[in-house]
């Protein structure tokens, strides 16, 4: 139809388990934008649907929800199954990683998982719409893929501060053996999930064909203060490495 908005699907898949076979599809919508209203009214109808059926009042947390690299996702992902913001799901976040909750505690709320891929090509957009040398772009998506699969918080700071004196700090002298450095690590992921993650030819391509297909959905990249300036994650990197206060101040 002329002038019909982009019409986007959503699909809700349930996965028990670690077999990656083991999903059974839940439910699906049809929407003409991505805004945290509409997809919040999906998310609200299906938790409706699967109370009424179920034998308990009320729908038990999952562990994690896993969502693609989008903020009116995870918004409306976390007001409907856990009634709470962005900022405070990063605080709740950092409490479980410094040992302030209970089991059950963290039992009764979900976490949010970022699907590695999706990140990866959208970071692999944003790097191809800066026409940024190609060594230098497949670096940076090394390092990204790293730090999503890595679980060891204080080994991300060290990491993060590598990254700071290579891409921030115009003083630095060392900065291509620092480089080389972080490329040089392993990543915590199984072998299969190596080799897509590190297939940085089939990545660009991919996230160049559909740069402009995805680009509704893109919204991290588009905002002058992100959210996660916010975080307990950024202002804790800060005070580690207080040249990032300069460089996001720049970048607002």
């Amino acid at each position: 139809m002329k002038e019909q908005n982009q019409l986007l699907i959503y699909t809700i898949m349930f996965k028990d388990g670690i077999d990656g076979n083991n999903n059974v599809p839940l439910a699906h919508a049809i929407l003409t934008d991505h805004t945290v209203p509409g997809i919040g009214y999906f998310l609200g109808n299906v938790i409706h649907s699967v109370n009424q059926v179920t034998t308990k009042k009320k729908l038990r947390p999952h562990s994690f929800i896993v969502i693609d690299f989008s903020a009116a996702l995870m918004n409306a992902a976390l007001q409907q199954f856990n009634i709470e913001t962005v900022n405070r799901h990063l605080k709740r976040c950092w409490n479980v990683i410094h040992g302030k909750y209970s089991a059950e505690i963290i039992r009764s709320s979900s976490f949010i998982h970022l699907c590695c891929c999706h990140v990866m090509h959208a970071v692999a957009r944003s790097l191809n719409a800066e026409k940024i040398e190609k060594k230098t772009r497949e670096a940076v998506l090394y390092i990204f893929a790293y730090m999503l699969c890595g679980n060891d918080i204080n080994q991300l700071y060290n990491t993060l501060g590598l990254v700071i004196d290579i891409f921030g700090d115009p003083n630095e002298q060392n900065a291509k053996k620092k480089l080389d450095r972080i490329c040089s690590l392993q990543l915590n992921v199984d072998e299969e999930s190596e080799s897509v993650l590190k297939d940085f030819d089939n990545i660009f391509k991919t996230a160049e064909k559909k740069e402009e297909e995805l680009k509704l959905v893109d919204e991290y990249f588009d905002s002058n203060e992100p959210i996660i300036h916010q975080s307990p994650f950024n202002k804790e990197a800060i005070k580690r490495y207080p040249l990032l206060n300069e460089i996001v101040i720049k970048k607002k």
